[in-house]
């Protein structure tokens, strides 16, 4: 190799570096970590028991979390509602305390349905993994 060839590719391999530096932050700000399994409460007083029998909610779904700050009952309230925008219910009260923090601070939070149970009382019918974006 020439010196003259040598010197052409030299700002191609400076730039290397950064090319790995730039893959590496795509891959970790997709990455997601569960915080919790938990049912939704209040299925059976919103559209989440009717959608759940219907086969509209199914398995492996994704569905949107939505923070209520104003809820009368319950200031870190976290509302579940479908892709479509139909409420299911709520994040219960004892399980969204760390999630409401994560939400306020601007974090994405987002649930994925992992089990569903027709044949058990209504508030322990739907069952959500509720993960954060990092």
């Amino acid at each position: 190799m020439k010196r003259r060839d040598f010197l052409k590719l030299l700002p191609g391999v400076a730039l290397l570096p950064m090319v790995g530096t730039v893959r590496r932050e795509n891959r970790r700000s997709s990455r997601r970590v569960r915080l919790v399994r938990t049912n939704v409460a209040g299925i059976q007083y919103y559209s989440g028991l009717f959608l759940v029998n219907a086969g509209i909610i199914r398995e492996g779904q994704r569905l949107l979390l939505r923070r209520e700050p104003d809820n009368p009952y319950d200031e870190k309230a976290i509302e579940v509602f479908t892709e479509g925008g139909e409420k299911v219910g709520y994040i219960p009260r004892d399980r969204n305390e760390v999630i409401s923090s994560i939400m306020d601070q601007g974090i994405p939070v987002h649930a994925v349905v992992f089990a569903i149970h027709r044949d058990t009382i209504p508030w322990d019918t739907l069952h959500i993994e509720v993960y954060m974006e990092v």
